[in-house]
Parts: C-alpha cells; structure tokens; sequence
C-alpha cells in the first residue's frame, strides 16, 4: 500500500514538473529560433547594403565617365566632344564615312583660341563637311598663348583618348595633320609618327623650319610625305625655308574652286601658295580648308 502512494505521489510531482521544464525549452526554443532569423535578416540586410553601395559606387564612376563624353547627331554625322586630362578633343565621323577607305585629319588651332572654341560657331565642321573627304576628323587643344605648354605631344596618345571614350575603331588610311598660326608647335611633334603622310602648314610656319625640312628630305619615310604650305604673315621665313629645296610647286593665289588647281600643284610633295586671305580670314572665309582637304590623298565620300 504504501509502496503504491509513493509510485502515486511521483507520478503527481512529475505531472507538475514537465510540463514547466518543457515550457521552459520551449521558451528558449523560441529565443535562438528568434535570434537565428534576427541574424540571418541582419546578413541579408548587410549584403543588400553593400550591394546597394557597390550600385552606387559603378553608377557614380559610369556617370563621371559619361562627363568626360558627350555624343550626339552633328550636320548630319556624328560628333562627340571628349573632356580628357590633357585638354577637349572633338571627333566628327561624317554620313556616309567609310572606314574601309577612310583616314584622319587632325586639325590644331593657334593662339587665343581653343577646340571648344574653333568648333562652337560651326564654321570648321562646314569645312570639314564641304570637303566632301572619307575621313574622322579630329580638333584638338593647344596653346593658346606662348606660355602653355603642348596639350598632346603624341599623336600615339591623341588616338588612344579617342578609341577610349568614342569606343571607334579609327581608320588605317591616309594621316592628315592641319594647323593655323602657332599650331606648328604642337604639329612639330608628331613629325616622328611613321603614319603621318601629309601636313598642311596654314600660315604657320613662324618656326621649327629645320625640323619640317628634316621630315621632308631624310626621314625614313619621307617618299611619303606631302607637304602643303600657305602664307601671308609668315612670307618671309616660309620664303628662307622653300629656298632649301629643290622643287617647289608655287602659285600666287589661292583658287576660287579646286579644278583651277594645275595637276603639278594637285600632286607635288611640297606645294606653296601665297594668300591673298588674311591670317584669320583664311581660317573664317570657309574657302580655304575644303580645297586644301581636297589636294590631300584621302578618298572621296
């Protein structure tokens, strides 16, 4: 009997004990579940916010990147201006431009001026689009006054900074270099490139003389090389420098249309023409630049 009371009375404190232990793991139970999600959330939340910075942070560099470059449609063709480093650089592709046949004219403004400024009043891309040439065209910055120093020393580099942000494969054709006034400073420097083949000094040449004479009479590739040289302020040294050479194609002035062009002044490697424009009025006449394009090797769109 007693035996039996004993077995009774254990059952009845274990009735009231387990029910309050197992309420008690399955409160802790709860706890670390609770405390499991709470971290996990805690996780996911730490990698949507990295995630949502490292967004942020391409966003920000794709949109510094899209401030250096600006596109858009430009008197029928396309026009990009490139704010790199060394100084803008504009790149006009004309419609119908081919890159098969194509080339390059590299056009370099003098002093008190700037790329921004040769192409803000349309007149040089009317030029470039009048020439009617197969060909990337391309105005660069450079000295605006005696103390800048050269923007681009290379034409090596000037092409890289325009594959870069324009993403165009450049043409493998003729190589045109072009400048007016003190643009022989930065010209001079790319006398060195092997693909540069012709180089239109427009009343340029104040200086660097032996330096043009060399890229004409000893350079390794100078078979190649044409040059064409127009002068009013700068008549007298341009006059010093030709008397170097042996052969010269001249004439006194500088035709209305391009079929008054001989076929000796259409195909000598050193032409000179005495301007009756004016320094700056052969630049802004807009008559001068489409004829001198078109003596170049470059096809025709």
């Amino acid at each position: 009997m007693l035996r039996a009371c004993v077995i009774s009375l254990t059952l009845l404190i274990n009735s009231l004990w387990l029910p309050g232990e197992a309420l008690a793991q399955g409160r802790e139970g709860r706890v670390a579940r609770a405390k499991a999600r709470k971290a996990k959330l805690s996780k996911r939340a730490r990698r949507s916010k990295k995630a949502k910075r490292a967004g942020r942070s391409k966003k920000a560099k794709r949109a510094k990147k899209n401030k250096r470059v600006v596109r858009r449609r430009y008197l029928g063709g396309t026009h990009w201006r490139i704010n790199a480093k060394e100084g803008v650089v504009h790149v006009w592709r004309p419609r119908g431009f081919r890159r098969k046949r194509g080339g390059i004219v590299v056009y370099v403004h003098g002093y008190r001026n700037s790329a921004d400024k040769t192409w803000a009043n349309r007149a040089m891309a009317e030029q470039f689009r009048k020439s009617r040439q197969n060909a990337l065209f391309i105005v660069v910055d450079a000295p605006s006054s005696p103390r800048d120093k050269v923007k681009f020393p290379a034409l090596t580099k000037l092409f890289a900074v325009v594959q870069r942000y324009t993403r165009l494969r450049l043409p493998r054709g003729h190589i045109v270099a072009i400048g007016h006034s003190a643009a022989y400073r930065t010209i001079v420097n790319w006398l060195d490139y092997r693909y540069l083949d012709h180089v239109i000094l427009v009343d340029a040449l104040y200086a660097k003389g032996p330096q043009f004479y060399g890229w004409m009479e000893t350079h390794k590739y100078k078979d190649w090389h044409k040059l064409i040289v127009i002068s009013y302020d700068t008549l007298s040294q341009t006059k010093r420098f030709l008397s170097k050479f042996k052969h010269v194609v001249k004439r006194k002035r500088f035709p209305e249309r391009y079929s008054q062009f001989t076929k000796s002044q259409k195909r000598g490697r050193i032409l000179f023409i005495r301007s009756q424009y004016g320094h700056r009025q052969l630049i802004t006449s807009k008559r001068v630049i489409p004829l001198l394009l078109r003596l170049t090797r470059l096809a025709l769109l």
